[in-house]
């Protein structure tokens, strides 16, 4: 089981579905127009085991207004995009999502929330210590003065997981073996 967030046209989700095409990708995109553009890809590539979602990451169940811009210059954080536009959006909260879904098993958590990557884990506290998935962040953008890698990595690693950040702020967690 994978959970993409900010799955954007869908490439990523329809791979991680052939490669586990007895699992399931929940594939998350807020932007309307890209969640309809990744309808048609899993469709189009006859992605059942792929369920689009459209809805964006948070810590709370809302709606919220997402800045807008082309392609993938989306965010639910100002700070980190201002958008030319404005489109409403509801959100999706990680643990309440699990919880509603039933799910025993997550093997990834894949984040791309162009700076609510922070507000994402935020929501995830239940999962992270209850299901062990492996994460993958987007941690490039910054937030002030520091990269969206190094606000998350004392989270994550609170967690029970050890974090290794790249060069470029790309963010893999591996959860430590419980004793």
């Amino acid at each position: 089981m994978v959970l993409d967030c900010g799955t954007f046209l869908g490439f990523g989700a329809i791979h991680m579905a052939r490669a586990a095409a007895q699992g399931r990708v929940y594939a998350v995109e807020a932007n309307r127009a890209c969640h309809a553009l990744l309808c048609r890809n899993v469709e189009a590539n006859g992605a059942r085991n792929v369920e689009p979602i459209h809805r964006e990451v948070w810590n709370v169940k809302t709606e919220l207004a997402l800045e807008t811009t082309v392609a993938q210059g989306n965010s639910l954080v100002s700070e980190v995009q201002k958008g030319n536009a404005r489109e409403p959006v509801q959100t999706l909260v990680i643990d309440k999502f699990v919880a509603e879904r039933g799910l025993e098993r997550l093997d990834m958590l894949s984040l791309t929330l162009n700076g609510a990557e922070v507000e994402a884990l935020e929501g995830a506290t239940e999962t992270l210590h209850r299901l062990r998935p492996r994460i993958r962040a987007a941690g490039w953008y910054t937030r002030g003065d520091r990269r969206i890698a190094d606000i998350i990595r004392s989270t994550i690693e609170s967690a029970g997981y050890d974090v290794f950040v790249g060069a470029r702020g790309n963010v893999m967690a591996l959860p430590k073996e419980r004793v």
